[in-house]
């Protein structure tokens, strides 16, 4: 059997990747304007 080793810094790391990453796409999309804008409500 293999054994998988999770470290907490290998996890801490892909969260702190994913967030920025979501950061810079939203930019991206929307621009600086977009990250304070009020959301439209549900429908």
């Amino acid at each position: 059997m293999l054994k998988v080793v999770y470290r907490p810094t290998y996890t801490t790391t892909a969260i702190a990747i994913l967030g920025a990453l979501k950061t810079v796409i939203n930019i991206m999309r929307g621009g600086l304007q977009g990250l304070i804008k009020p959301q439209p409500p549900i429908r």
